[in-house]
């Protein structure tokens, strides 16, 4: 077991280069929205702020004494630095997506399988209540 990590997908698509720290950060960013369903907001927001990506940086380096409080320092400067450029806003926004749609898959199939198991219940019980009718 190798201690590197796999790049992004979309870390191949944007040819960005980032620090083990930064694809740490994006992948628990991704994970997080993705897990309490917040994709849609999500990705209207980070669409949004985009071009003023670099501002958004500054104002984290701003408000980082207050955000240490709450936050690891290393990853508060980390998160700045990963913010001044929008491409990395673009990789957030592709693993977010990218997350969001093997969300789905999984619900899906297990949608599926529910339904299955259901159906099998239900024809099991018009078996044994057959059953018992030939009996009777």
């Amino acid at each position: 077991m190798s201690g590197a990590k796999q790049p992004l997908y979309s870390e191949k698509i944007l040819g960005q280069k980032l620090t083990p720290r930064q694809r740490e950060i994006i992948d628990r960013l991704a994970a997080w929205t993705v897990r309490r369903g917040m994709t849609t907001p999500a990705i209207m927001f980070l669409e949004g702020i985009k071009p003023l990506s670099y501002v958004g940086s500054q104002a984290v380096i701003f408000f980082s004494p207050a955000l240490e409080v709450l936050f690891d320092p290393v990853t508060v400067n980390s998160f700045a630095t990963l913010m001044e450029d929008r491409k990395n806003v673009e990789l957030l926004l592709r693993e977010i997506e990218r997350r969001d749609a093997e969300q789905q898959k999984k619900t899906k199939e297990l949608k599926a399988q529910y339904r299955a198991m259901k159906q099998q219940r239900k024809e099991m019980r018009k078996l044994e209540k057959a059953r018992r009718k030939g009996k009777a």
